[in-house]
C-alpha cells in the first residue's frame, strides 16, 4: 500500500513541476486538482497505457521506442481534457510535459526500490532422513 502512495506522491510532484514551467502552458486552478490530474494519470498508465502499447507495437519498434513518448503525450492530453482544472492547451505541451513527467518521476524514484523476498537456498536433511538412492 505503502508503494502505490509514494508513486502516487512521485507523480504528483512530477505534475506540478511539469506546470510550473511556463513555457509548457500546463495550468491547473488549485492545487488539489494537480491530486486529481496525477491519481488520473496514474490509472490511464496502469489501464490504457499496455493496451495501446500492444495495439500500437509495431510502430514503437519501429520508431526504436520513440513512439512511446507519443502515446505518453496522448495520455496526458486526455488527462488535461477530463479533469476540470487541469489544462493541456495542445499536444506539444503534452509531449514536452510527458518529457518532463518522465524525468522528475525518474530523478525522483531512483532512490524508490520495491521489497524483494530473499529466498533461503534449500536445506539438505540430516543424515539418515533423506531419499534413498540404490545402485
Amino acid at each position: 500500500m505503502f508503494q502505490i502512495f509514494w508513486r502516487w506522491m512521485v507523480l504528483c510532484v512530477a505534475v506540478f513541476v511539469a506546470a510550473h514551467l511556463s513555457f509548457l502552458g500546463i495550468t491547473y486552478a488549485h492545487w488539489t486538482d494537480v491530486l486529481v490530474a496525477a491519481l488520473v494519470l496514474s490509472v490511464v498508465n496502469a489501464f490504457v497505457r499496455p493496451l495501446l502499447l500492444l495495439i500500437t507495437l509495431p510502430l514503437v519498434v519501429f520508431s526504436l521506442g520513440l513512439f512511446v513518448l507519443v502515446i505518453n503525450a496522448l495520455l496526458l492530453y486526455f488527462v488535461g481534457s477530463v479533469v476540470e482544472g487541469f489544462h493541456v492547451p495542445g499536444f506539444w505541451s503534452a509531449l514536452g510535459g510527458s518529457i518532463i513527467i518522465s524525468l522528475v518521476s525518474m530523478l525522483l524514484g531512483a532512490n524508490f526500490k520495491t521489497k524483494t523476498v530473499r529466498r533461503e537456498p534449500p536445506r539438505n536433511p540430516p543424515p539418515g532422513n533423506g531419499p534413498v538412492i540404490d545402485i
